[in-house]
């Protein structure tokens, strides 16, 4: 996450950030049976902003309403390691942004580059209707909008710029997507006190030093781990160069075990050319024939009859807490057999 201050688009940003709370307001209800380790894990969380700025909070609610296509579910706050929230922008910001749009087309040039400038400022909060921008009549705006996409993106992290229609709501054993049924979030803090956050101002709330999957260093391709069929390893590989020549693919979507695991994955579009990222893989059984396609700037070929396989796991990668149980073990060395690769 990058720290930023956005004076222009988020004048007194804690006004915009608290909240009141008023009569219509759902109210969560305390569980019961809530566990005695329930104070410890609501203490430790992080409150990731949308202007940047991180709040260490308890979050006073005791179960999160979520409503989904099967229903509503109330998720024990004791369960949850992350919350993922769906685009909510303040009106005040969603006002800014489409006069600021619509200046990118104005007359005067000055206007233009004011409004080029702001937009700039405003980096991830932009972002959606800056792609949107880029699909206007308006060659203009079409030529500045794209030019601030490709800035914002060399600037910004891939979850900040990350579209999401729902919430997402993770927990040890299960992720749900929905749209939580609350306006805000009661909490408390030390620069807060008890108050409450909008979940407009939200971007994600998740466990104070939590860190990443310890994913393995990008192995080149995945013929060593052949043998561990129907397992999942997380890797952190980086896009190569537009037009590297570096590696082979073959197949779409699911992808021989000797493809160059970074190509496979612009291929699917999960990096971009320079970007490092985390990806998941799932090692799958010999496979009879594999299709080739061009996707994101990557040329894949066709095969026939492989040992091996694997497809990139969808959803981002999960979130341990130092439990070394959670990291892959590293596969014990195995000799490539050079047949595989006759004929290619």
């Amino acid at each position: 996450m990058h720290s930023r201050t956005i004076a222009l688009t988020i004048p007194a940003a804690l006004s915009l950030l608290i909240c009141h709370v008023s009569a219509d307001e759902p109210v969560s209800v305390e569980s019961p049976t809530a566990r005695a380790t329930d104070f410890n894990i609501r203490d430790r969380l992080e409150a990731h902003c949308i202007d940047g700025s991180v709040l260490k909070v308890r979050l006073l609610d005791a179960k999160i309403p979520l409503k989904t296509d099967y229903g509503i579910f109330e998720i024990n706050s004791a369960d949850i390691r992350r919350i993922e929230f769906a685009n909510r922008l303040p009106d005040e910001i969603s006002r800014q942004l489409k006069s600021a749009i619509a200046k990118l087309g104005d007359d005067d040039f000055h206007v233009r580059e004011a409004a080029t400038a702001q937009l700039l400022s405003m980096q991830s909060l932009a972002y959606a209707a800056l792609v949107a921008a880029t699909q206007s009549e308006d060659l203009e705006v079409v030529h500045r909008a794209e030019q601030l996409v490709s800035l914002i993106r060399q600037s910004t992290s891939e979850d900040d710029l990350e579209l999401q229609e729902f919430d997402v709501i993770y927990t040890d054993k299960s992720q749900i997507a929905g749209t939580i049924q609350l306006q805000s979030l009661k909490v408390e803090s030390v620069p807060l006190g008890r108050e409450q956050l909008k979940l407009e101002m939200l971007r994600r709330l998740q466990l104070g030093g939590e860190i990443e999957v310890n994913a393995l260093p990008d192995p080149g391709n995945l013929f060593a781990y052949r043998n561990q069929i129907g397992k999942t390893l997380y890797f952190r590989v980086t896009g190569p160069p537009a037009g590297s020549r570096n590696g082979f693919v073959w197949g779409t979507d699911m992808y021989t075990l000797d493809s160059s695991l970074a190509m496979a994955a612009t291929h699917a579009g999960l990096v971009r050319p320079g970007q490092t990222k985390v990806v998941g893989v799932t090692i799958l059984g010999p496979q009879n024939s594999f299709s080739g396609s061009s996707r994101n700037g990557v040329g894949s070929a066709d095969f026939g009859q492989f040992p091996g396989a694997f497809r990139f796991k969808s959803g981002r990668p999960p979130t341990f807490t130092n439990r070394a149980a959670a990291v892959p073990a590293q596969p014990q060395p195995v000799q490539v057999m050079p047949q595989f690769n006759l004929g290619r």
